[in-house]
């Protein structure tokens, strides 16, 4: 198709670095594509045009080997996944309502989903390998934002409406654990990468419960992320009047304004080692750019001159990052 008709989403690269998932949509159909992870010698996965990843999850196993995505093409949606070199696809969820979000499990073993079967939205497991389902959650609340802790068998999620509470479950024997109190009302909860914690304020706590902590307030927060040793939080706050990048220090407790300027900063992604934080600007450009900051304080650095960016992909371990344009014909790339 034209530019305008045909679209590139941004990629998801595999763990080991070697792939790139992506997703094409031509005049109004969506399909999963694979490449090496320079974008050469793609591979078009799927023909039926309803596919596509989850929101923000990434789609691959911990070993690199299979990918999973959502599928429409039964009018519902099921959870697919799709090996890395050759084969054919494989549907793991049969179910007449729809699965969507699915999550491996740190062994690669297990993808969790939220499920709305029995008219109410709850938290479903199923083996990689194939099999039956299985219910996690059953109440009338609806579930969300689901996590595994990193290491274990044991899925972290939101779930209530109104007053909402963070809680645990371990999927080996089903007990589950609130986390917050009802004090507490949770949004947007983020488990760090050693899965230790995290969740208007910036509160943290252990995965396992214990005392809450509130490491940032005041203004409106807007996004935070994990550094990769999980000890900071890059946050962006307009606490100081505009969206800026703040850093968090959780050992030390110390809060570090790292950018401030007039603009709008957003995306903030850390590098692959820790050291500096990439966000997206409109400080220069009419539109955005990449920038990269040292936790240390200093210049932020500009990356890109393009002025056309709308979003960025990064990976724990991996060097580099993924952008998202915006093309003059308004396409997206």
């Amino acid at each position: 198709g034209t530019a305008s008709e045909t679209r590139t989403s941004v990629g998801y690269r595999s763990p080991d670095g070697r792939r790139i998932v992506y997703q094409v949509t031509d005049h109004g159909l969506t399909t999963i594509w694979i490449a090496d992870s320079t974008g050469q010698h793609s591979r078009q996965v799927t023909t039926d045009g309803f596919e596509t990843f989850a929101n923000n999850n990434l789609p691959w196993s911990p070993d690199s080997k299979w990918f999973a995505y959502e599928s429409r093409r039964t009018g519902t949606s099921d959870i697919w996944i799709a090996p890395a070199d050759s084969g054919a696809p494989r549907q793991l969820t049969h179910d007449v309502r729809n699965d969507y979000w699915p999550l491996w499990s740190p062994d690669g073993k297990w993808l969790a989903f939220l499920s709305d079967r029995g008219h109410q939205t709850d938290i479903w497991v199923v083996p990689a390998a194939g099999g039956s389902e299985r219910r996690v959650t059953d109440d009338s609340l609806d579930e969300d934002l689901i996590g595994w802790r990193q290491g274990t068998l044991q899925l972290a999620y939101l779930t209530g409406q109104g007053t909402a509470g963070l809680w645990r479950m371990s999927v080996a024997d089903g007990k589950e654990t609130r986390l917050t109190p009802d004090s507490i009302n949770p949004g947007f909860p983020m488990l760090s990468p050693d899965g230790s914690g995290g969740s208007g304020d910036i509160a943290v706590m252990p995965a396992a419960g214990g005392p809450i902590r509130i490491f940032f307030s005041g203004g409106s927060t807007s996004e935070y992320q994990w550094s990769p040793d999980s000890h900071k939080l890059a946050i962006v706050s307009d606490r100081a009047g505009t969206p800026d990048i703040w850093l968090v220090d959780l050992t030390t407790n110390k809060t570090t304004q790292l950018v401030n300027w007039p603009g709008y900063d957003r995306g903030v992604r850390w590098t692959a080692d820790g050291t500096g934080i990439y966000f997206v600007s409109d400080h220069e450009s009419r539109n955005a750019d990449v920038w990269r900051v040292s936790v240390t304080g200093g210049e932020p650095v500009r990356i890109t001159t393009s002025g056309n960016i709308n979003t960025i992909v990064a990976h724990p371990g991996i060097k580099g990052l993924y952008a998202g344009t915006i093309q003059p014909d308004g396409s997206f790339h």
